[in-house]
């Protein structure tokens, strides 16, 4: 059984999740999260397997809290799901810990495959964020 703890400060965005992650068999969503301190918190007490953080929630940051989750619990795998196509904050979050970084966007897709690869002690990143960002 693999536990998954997920972190949003959007309700409407977490329950989209759940309903992802709901219908793979073998996966508990063990904790949901409204920010970064909420989500360190629920890690601590319920110590997932798998932690899906938005990188912008209010208070901590879900790169500050993907930080103090790895430093505490090394065997949880945590995937970055943002809305943000920014390089450098994927090589934030990667420095950070996560192992998967994922925009929102991508997640009806992709999310499952994610975390079946954080699961599994794998990886999971997509390359195809913008680079060199024009303002419009």
């Amino acid at each position: 059984m693999a536990r998954i703890l997920l972190a949003d400060d959007h309700p409407v965005v977490r329950q989209g999740l759940r309903l992802i992650l709901s219908c793979e068999p073998g996966w508990d969503i063990c904790a949901e999260a409204a920010d970064g301190e909420e989500a360190v918190a629920a890690a601590m007490l319920y110590r997932p397997d798998v932690a899906i953080l938005d990188i912008a929630m209010p208070g901590l940051s879900g790169i500050g809290a993907c930080r103090r989750i790895r430093a505490t619990l090394p065997d949880c795998r945590i995937a970055i799901v943002t809305m943000h196509e920014i390089d450098e904050l994927r090589d934030a979050a990667i420095a950070a810990g996560a192992s998967a970084y994922l925009r929102k966007s991508d997640a009806e897709e992709h999310l499952v495959l994610a975390v079946r690869a954080l699961v599994h002690h794998r990886s999971y990143l997509l390359d195809n964020f913008a680079r060199n960002l024009q303002p419009f």
